[in-house]
């Protein structure tokens, strides 16, 4: 476990959360101020001014992700038997997009009970 000292050696800010057991874990949520929409070929498949951008750090500094609101998905997805697990985020569920049909395997994934922060 990571003692209060240690995680404030490697913090750089105290607006990210920590994974309790690794300090040099982190990630950092933040809203995005315009409108996501993701398509395939004309079909609009989500819809939201609700984004949120993660930039998370590990074992490398991953790519921003942009996370959206269940409720802003458009199409109709069909869950997968396949799931991963995070420190940080929890258990992530995968989806498939029923429109997409092969192209769409793992398309979606969510965090249906991300952990308190």
């Amino acid at each position: 476990m990571t003692t209060e000292a240690e995680r404030a050696r490697v913090t750089l800010s105290t607006k990210t959360i920590h994974n309790p057991k690794e300090a040099r874990h982190f990630m950092r949520l933040k809203p995005v101020a315009r409108r996501i929409r993701i398509l395939s070929e004309d079909v609009v498949l989500a819809d939201s001014v609700n984004a949120t951008r993660l930039l998370e750090t590990g074992k490398d500094i991953y790519d921003p992700v942009i996370y959206l609101p269940r409720e802003d998905l458009i199409c109709e997805f069909h869950k997968l038997d396949k799931q991963t697990f995070c420190p940080l985020k929890g258990h992530a569920s995968y989806y498939s997009v029923a429109r997409l049909g092969e192209r769409g395997d793992e398309l979606i994934w969510s965090y249906e009970d991300t952990f308190e922060f």
